[in-house]
Order: structure tokens, then C-alpha cells, then sequence
């Protein structure tokens, strides 16, 4: 992780590191399930949700003993926002909006945006 105020400067930069996949400007938010409901829906919004498009959430949770496990947290983020937009849940890779939690031991990162990186294996890897 990088963790910078300097988002798209840092962002332009890590997207010409060779092994890098893909790059994703996160919110930090604590690892508590109403907090993330709120930035998953801030979120949401932030990437383009409006009435009419349609959104999904996918979760993963690091932290094994948060009591909410992978699916559950994306229900109840996706259940937030679609209560709070009124847009509708596509849980194809077809959605106009795609809100991705990650949970760690103390926080979760929100994000929507994933720009790909160059990929490959640095110099001298192999």
C-alpha cells in the first residue's frame, strides 16, 4: 500500500511500475459495519451510482475474525446503497458501478476505481 495526499500524482506514477496489475485509490474507514455501509455509499456515488445505473459490491475480509463474513458485507453494503439510491443491483461484471470492501485487522478500504497497471515481472525477477 502507498499511502499519499498526492493521489493522482502517485497514481500516474505507480502506473508505469512494471509488476504492478492494477492500482486503486482507497478510502480508509474502521472496520466496523456501519461505518462501512456510510463509505460504500459515498463511494458509490463518487464512481457515477445515480438512479437508473445499476451496482454491485464485492468484499473480501483479511481479517478472519470479523464477524461478518465476505458475503454478508457485500449484502449489507449493497442493501444500504440500494436503499438509500433506489438503483439497482446487477451482480454481473455488467454493473455501471462496482464498490469493492476490503477488511484488515483495524480497517476496511473502500474503493470503486481500478485502473490497470503494466503488469509483467520487473527487471531481473527471472
Amino acid at each position: 500500500y502507498v499511502r499519499t495526499e498526492e493521489i493522482e500524482a502517485a497514481l500516474a506514477a505507480l502506473g508505469r511500475v512494471f509488476g504492478i496489475v492494477s492500482l486503486s485509490p482507497v478510502s480508509h474507514v474502521p472496520a466496523q459495519m456501519d461505518e462501512i455501509k456510510t463509505e460504500a455509499l459515498r463511494v458509490a456515488r463518487e464512481g457515477g451510482l445515480t438512479e437508473g445505473r445499476s451496482f454491485r459490491v464485492r468484499s473480501r475480509r483479511v481479517d478472519k475474525t470479523f464477524p461478518v463474513i465476505s458475503p454478508q458485507i457485500a449484502a449489507r453494503a449493497g442493501g444500504f446503497i440500494k436503499e438509500s439510491t433506489g438503483s439497482e443491483v446487477d451482480l454481473s461484471g455488467n454493473a455501471d458501478v462496482t464498490v469493492e470492501v476490503e477488511v484488515l485487522e483495524k480497517e476496511a478500504l473502500v474503493y470503486s476505481r481500478r485502473m490497470a497497471g503494466p503488469g509483467g515481472l520487473t527487471l531481473g525477477t527471472q
